[in-house]
């Protein structure tokens, strides 16, 4: 089985009005567009008309084409194919703009058809800080216009959770490259040990999956520190050829949640499958990824320890519940940490059951594989 993840960015709308844009043929721009100040915060405002099968829709409808105006679109493609034929495919479309206001100009039916003429204002800013639909009097509110607006955000924060459950479905199958050295095989007094050296280490094109959607989907760049707490959560990660960490705070925990998930509650084993002539597998045995730290303590690499040198600052593992320091700053602030240089060499020792399989014996396959998928354990 084969499964790709394609992550692009597509820029539909520059903000100028000479601007190529690819829109649905139920909506197109009556204005340029442009950015401007609205209470008080940094706004992309176009008149938009939209048409669709009812008013709800078409202003559905405008809101998707200011968004896609003002910031643009980015679309995850992910496909899955089974002996050469195409099992599944699916679309994610994710925009970091968000509705902050709109009026209505005005409305007319065409036969069952209702199209709307729409001043929208489209803002940067995360949802959480948002002013939305400001009362224009005291004591007025506008409720419908409100459930609206929030009903579109709130549509937009579901799309960036998709976009990153996506890229975590290749978690751990595909997020690491194993390589195999030299297999021997010992005696370790009456029983027949066959030795694997292995070599792991997060795969660059899954970390630049990975660290794309952070950037794409995080609603600030800030982690929080012993003075200042704003973010209900707080991921810091790196890539293969980062020297230092970059962060992505969020205003709640459903993408932290998702990677306790699936690196923490279902992580990654290593599994050792031993193999025939016939590539038919023999036995395999499952180890959690530990390294002896020279105390005969074994220390887990993926479990999320967080684990510190005799100085205080963070020794190598794969990822890792909580901060670290940092050049020249203070202590800051994480709840999970990934680390997307760190690689790793271990030999991983089989124990055979019967000293005459090894005549049939003729690989040993490592692969990384989710606690679930393994029911045979050993450390």
């Amino acid at each position: 089985m084969i499964k790709s993840l394609v992550v692009c960015a597509c820029i539909i709308a520059t903000g100028v009005a000479d601007a190529q844009v690819s829109v649905s043929p139920l909506s197109l721009t009556i204005s340029a567009g442009s950015w401007l100040l609205k209470d008080s915060k940094k706004a992309y405002y176009v008149t938009v008309e939209a048409t669709a099968d009812s008013k709800e829709l078409a202003l559905q409808e405008a809101f998707r084409l200011a968004i896609d105006m003002a910031v643009g679109t980015f679309v995850a493609t992910q496909t899955e194919i089974n002996k050469d034929e195409l099992i599944r495919k699916e679309f994610v479309k994710y925009s970091a703009g968000f509705i902050q206001d709109f009026q209505i100009k005005s409305e007319s039916k065409f036969g069952k058809k209702t199209k709307l003429v729409v001043d929208v204002w489209v803002t940067e800013s995360k949802l959480a800080e948002v002013v939305m639909s400001v009362s224009k009097a005291e004591g007025k509110f506008d409720g419908k216009k409100s459930a609206a607006i929030v009903d579109n955000n709130i549509e937009r924060l579901k799309s960036s959770d998709k976009l990153f459950d996506m890229v975590l479905n290749d978690f751990p199958s595909r997020a690491f490259f194993v390589m195999t050295r030299d297999i021997n095989v010992s005696l370790v007094g009456r029983d027949v040990v066959v030795n694997v050296p292995t070599h792991i280490e997060w795969h660059p094109r899954y970390m630049n999956a990975l660290s794309e959607v952070f950037e794409k989907t995080r609603q600030g760049t800030e982690p929080n520190t012993y003075e200042k707490h704003e973010w209900e959560s707080v991921i810091r990660y790196k890539k293969s050829n980062e020297i230092f960490m970059s962060v992505a705070s969020y205003r709640d925990k459903q993408k932290l949640d998702a990677i306790i998930h699936r690196m923490i509650d279902d992580g990654p084993v290593l599994k050792v499958d031993i193999k025939d002539s016939s590539n038919k597998s023999i036995m395999y045995n499952c180890f959690n990824y530990t390294y002896f730290n020279g105390y005969f303590n074994a220390e887990p690499l993926m479990s999320g320890y967080y684990k510190k040198d005799s100085q205080g600052f963070l020794e190598g593992q794969f990822f890792s519940f909580g901060g670290a320091n940092t050049h020249n700053k203070r202590y800051e602030e994480a709840d999970f940490s990934i680390y997307g240089d760190f690689k790793h060499d271990i030999v991983l020792s089989v124990k055979l059951p019967n000293k005459n399989l090894l005549e049939n014996m003729s690989s040993a396959e490592v692969s990384v594989v989710p606690k679930s998928e393994c029911n045979e354990r050993k450390i």
